[in-house]
């Protein structure tokens, strides 16, 4: 088996190309070429699907107005599959969530009556 891994976080030209080829990389601390930006964006980009799925986790649980449980995580799969296959757009995330089962499905919120007024 060959590990490809390479130098980046300095912001050069088609880094963002090599991310899925490589086993590892040594992100670049010292600041070359690069700045505190560039390197922020290769640890970024370094935990990519761990990101995704936090957020796309953060993102359905805030729209179902409550904490995920354990069968929530397959439609978090999904989502997180799907939003690989279109290259991770924001968008797509939300119409995703609208269009999960959990979201459709949510029972209705309770409301309090109006209070008479005198």
């Amino acid at each position: 088996m060959i590990e490809l891994s390479a130098d980046l976080g300095e912001g050069s030209p088609g880094e963002d190309d090599l991310w899925p080829l490589l086993d590892a990389a040594n992100v670049a601390c010292g600041g070359h070429t690069g700045d505190g930006a560039s390197m922020d964006h290769a640890a970024l980009m370094a935990r990519k699907d761990l990101f995704v799925r936090n957020f796309t986790s953060k993102m359905l649980g805030y729209a179902l107005g409550r904490g995920l449980t354990l069968q929530d995580s397959c439609t978090v799969d999904r989502i997180v599959a799907e939003l690989r296959e279109n290259d991770y757009r924001a968008q797509k995330l939300i119409e995703l969530i609208v269009l999960s089962v959990p979201f459709q499905y949510q029972p209705p919120v309770a409301r309090r009556p109006k209070e008479a007024r005198p």
